[in-house]
């Protein structure tokens, strides 16, 4: 009876807690947020050494290979690290270089030419708006009034520059805020790396204290798992991105497109987002050659569309799609979820992470399988095995 009693006042207790978190959720999601902003440069800290940790352990296995005494053995970790920054800081320098002041001259020819084009649309549908009386007619039984909108759109692009000034006071602040966090997470790293394998020493031992050993040797292959899926995956995405950028840009020059190199660079960039990047970058680029030219900007989306072609169907299949391992209906599925779920972040986790569970499942199926099978073939076999031995025993008393 007191089992009972405790047992009632145990579930009584769990749903008492589950009610006040239900009421409470705003308060508990709120304070998970503040949590969650507070831990962002530790968070940023461990993805920036486990991206330069790929890197450096190149470096190292490159560089000073088998060097276990004397100043490389001393000084490796150091110059690997170094190196390995000063790589992937010279690769963003050059693509911020190349892309920043292309994009910001765009912006201001886009932001000129608006109101321009905007007012001629106007002028051209006033002049032309006894040619087309059904369409005009259709507009008006909708109760729209096509030179009211046009009018405000007018008027929206004249105050572009107003609101843009207006908001930069609040830009500044969030920018300073991410250099602040940048700054604090790269610092971090820098001890994560350099103390990579203490770390490990104890998390192994704090994971073989306190999991009997099946439990061990399961999650050791879930970390082990998720880090062949996730470096894999990055190199794939960063090799792709680089061919991509080589031939947006090498098209672009050959066809004399405008903005040759920002389009490539960007493109480049944006792929790194799964199966949406090509996408972007081709919207972006339309948007970006239209201020410049029409017929140009229609040519540029023949392009980039053949291009998305060679790359969805021989560069991504090969490079990254069979580094993962994982078929194109789940990129696609751990795309929109993730990316649903947690933005562009989600985007560029969700491949990797996809994978890692697709991965874990298929050994996991594999491994009951293999199971179900060793036991139903010992009784199939096993039987078969024994009627053979009373059949040679039987033989062997008949010689006799």
């Amino acid at each position: 009876m007191e089992k009972i009693d405790r047992l009632i006042m145990k579930y009584l207790l769990i749903l008492a807690l589950i009610f006040l978190a239900v009421m409470n959720s705003n308060h508990i999601l709120r304070f998970i947020g503040q949590v969650f902003n507070v831990l962002t440069p530790v968070f940023m800290g461990f993805a920036i050494a486990y991206v330069v940790n790929v890197l450096m352990s190149r470096y190292e296995k490159f560089w000073f290979r088998d060097k276990k005494d004397g100043w490389q053995a001393k000084y490796r970790r150091p110059i690997c690290m170094a190196l390995a920054f000063l790589t992937i800081g010279c690769v963003l320098t050059f693509i911020t270089w190349l892309v920043v002041p292309q994009f910001i001259s765009a912006i201001g020819q886009f932001a000129e030419t608006l109101p321009a084009v905007a007012k001629e649309i106007s002028n051209w549908t006033q002049a032309n708006k006894e040619a087309y009386p059904q369409i005009s007619t259709s507009l008006k039984s909708m109760g729209i009034d096509i030179q009211a909108v046009l009018q405000n759109l007018v008027t929206y692009f004249n105050g572009i520059s107003k609101r843009v000034l207006s908001g930069s006071v609040t830009f500044l602040a969030t920018t300073a805020t991410n250099i602040l966090n940048l700054v604090l997470a790269i610092m971090l790293s820098f001890y994560i790396l350099s103390t990579k394998e203490t770390l490990q020493r104890q998390a192994d031992k704090i994971l073989s204290t306190y999991l009997n050993q099946q439990d061990y040797v399961y999650f050791k292959n879930i970390v082990k798992v998720a880090d062949e899926s996730f470096a894999n995956f990055f190199a794939g995405e960063v090799i792709e991105a680089f061919i991509l950028g080589i031939l947006v840009t090498s098209g672009m020059f050959i066809l004399k497109l405008p903005f040759a190199g920002m389009i490539g660079a960007v493109t480049g960039i944006l792929v790194l987002i799964p199966v949406l990047g090509a996408y972007l970058s081709a919207v972006i680029g339309f948007i970006i050659i239209l201020t410049v030219s029409f017929k140009q900007a229609c040519f540029f989306v023949i392009f980039i569309t053949v291009i998305q072609q060679l790359e969805g169907n021989l560069i991504y299949p090969k490079i990254v799609g069979g580094s993962i391992g994982l078929p194109g209906l789940w990129v696609l599925v751990s795309v929109t979820v993730f990316g649903g779920l947690f933005g562009i972040p989600g985007m560029l986790i969700g491949v990797p992470l996809a994978a890692t569970l697709y991965k874990l499942l298929r050994q996991d199926i594999n491994n009951r399988q293999q199971v179900n099978l060793e036991s139903s073939g010992r009784s199939l076999i096993r039987p078969a095995l024994e009627r053979d031995d009373r059949q040679e025993e039987g033989i062997s008393l008949l010689d006799q």
